[in-house]
């Protein structure tokens, strides 16, 4: 009997631990964005935020990408240097100029399981990248799924 086998290839993550690549809206080669120390979030780095902008931003969506039992608590937020355009119906996130913001919701990922559920629901087309998030007056290193 045939059996299709699906075959899904998680959204990048590849973040440097010597300068500020990948950040969104930020050439990280050029001299005033090198860096002293570095750069978080890190890796491997738990809990971490993350900048939702579409349909993860909707509650029930994220309970169910990350099969949790209750519904997850996001907090409004924004981030700067991105652009929201359409990739057919679904929103994506693109870099953009020092004054663009993006509003959407931000939520602490907890465990690297819950980061690779994120990263297999966004697939491929997207990457994992830094962001400074802001939401209730403060600013958050986080990270975020850019196109």
């Amino acid at each position: 009997e045939f059996v299709p086998i699906s075959i899904v290839r998680l959204a990048e993550k590849n973040l440097s631990s010597f300068s500020m690549a990948p950040t969104l809206g930020i050439d990280a080669t050029l001299p005033q964005y090198r860096l002293a120390t570095m750069p978080i979030p890190h890796q491997d780095q738990y809990p971490v935020s993350y900048f939702f902008y579409g349909t993860l931003a909707v509650p029930e969506k994220l309970r169910q990408v990350l099969e949790l039992e209750d519904e997850p608590v996001l907090s409004p937020a924004e981030i700067r240097r991105g652009r929201k355009l359409r990739w057919g119906k679904y929103p994506a996130l693109v870099d953009g100029a020092e004054g663009n913001v993006v509003r959407g919701w931000t939520y602490v990922v907890e465990t690297r399981e819950h980061e690779d559920r994120l990263r297999s629901y966004e697939t491929n087309k997207y990457e994992v990248v830094r962001c400074e998030i802001w939401s209730g007056g403060s600013q958050i290193p986080g990270l975020t799924f850019r196109f």
